[in-house]
């Protein structure tokens, strides 16, 4: 993820095939959501999702668990008039807490904290499940 000190930032996603890179606004709750949604489902929850805020338009950002080896990270964008269409992601289950901390580890946070010291928090909480979830595996 990387973060302008404006308040947009850039959520990419990339897989073996495909990339996606999305324009989002309001980067501290997007960033926040998304980390949550990845510490939620490897967490254990079944599936886990949040709607992105983009300009125009809007993305939801979802894991499915299949089962304990796989999962599916889904992109889909709506609402755009430029482009619109749904992405899917094949991730190994027990990789979704380095995939949460690789996130958070891209962003600089003291620049994030820095722009956003006033509307945004770091997501602190999701981190530290994550981080726990690590170690155990």
């Amino acid at each position: 993820m990387q973060v302008e000190p404006t308040g947009w930032g850039w959520l990419t996603v990339t897989g073996e095939q495909v990339s996606v890179r999305l324009r989002a606004s309001y980067v501290s709750d997007v960033l926040t959501k998304v980390v949550g949604v990845i510490a939620d489902a490897a967490n254990g929850a079944g599936s886990a999702q949040a709607l992105l805020g983009l300009e125009p338009g809007g993305a939801t950002f979802s894991i499915e668990r299949r089962d304990e080896a796989w999962s599916i990270l889904s992109v889909q964008v709506s609402e755009d008039r430029r482009a619109q269409g749904g992405f899917e992601f094949r991730v190994r289950t027990a990789s979704l807490a380095r995939l949460g901390l690789g996130l958070a580890a891209s962003v600089d946070r003291e620049a994030y904290l820095e722009s956003w010291s006033q509307q945004g928090t770091w997501p602190t909480e999701a981190l530290a499940r994550l981080h726990h979830l690590a170690s155990q595996a």
